[in-house]
């Protein structure tokens, strides 16, 4: 990553969850933490990020949706998803489009590691 620190969006509607990730990642990335889909999509067409870390219930856009747009908006971001809301379906759908995701609550150590394997950061 030409010697920066890889530059994480993440998107949740929950306060709490984004200062956890945020504490949880500020040593290895450059975090940006936001609570609206609809936020996140107006950072994404100013700022260029490298992941795009995501949860799928939010009120006003779900994740999917962030996704969609937020890979149209920067072809070259990584999709990852952090959710409560991952069932078997939902993971094989998740693992078909190559989208790495960890469920919550999560282990700070296996979320480091997904967004690390997700950038190939070794």
């Amino acid at each position: 990553m030409d010697g920066r620190k890889p530059r994480v969006l993440f998107v949740d509607d929950d306060v709490i969850e984004r200062k956890v990730v945020e504490l949880t990642l500020k040593g290895a990335f450059q975090v940006t933490v936001i609570g609206s889909g609809t936020d996140a999509l107006k950072l994404l067409a100013d700022e260029p990020y490298d992941c795009l870390l995501v949860d799928m219930r939010m009120p006003d856009l779900d994740g999917d949706e962030v996704i969609r747009r937020g890979t149209a908006l920067q072809p070259d971001i990584r999709p990852v998803v952090l959710s409560a809301y991952i069932d078997g379906e939902r993971a094989s759908e998740l693992e078909s489009r190559g989208i790495p995701f960890v469920k919550k609550p999560f282990q700070p150590h296996l979320l480091l590691q997904t967004l690390l394997q997700a950038l190939s950061i070794e």
